[in-house]
């Protein structure tokens, strides 16, 4: 954690992951990479939930 931001690693099974948070008006906030952002620019939520449940990505 580094001010009003953090990284957060998270570990499941043989994965680890890395997310970012970003302090902003009292709470913190989820900062998605930079795939994520092009791909919530470029299709809806609905869209992008279908996609993984389809893919067998939503748990």
């Amino acid at each position: 954690m580094t001010g009003d931001h953090a990284h957060v690693t998270a570990a499941r099974s043989i994965a680890t992951f890395v997310y970012d948070f970003q302090y902003e008006r009292g709470v913190w906030r989820f900062v998605p990479d930079a795939d994520q952002q092009k791909e919530y620019r470029t299709k809806s939520v609905d869209q992008i939930v279908r996609e993984e449940r389809a893919a067998g990505l939503c748990g």
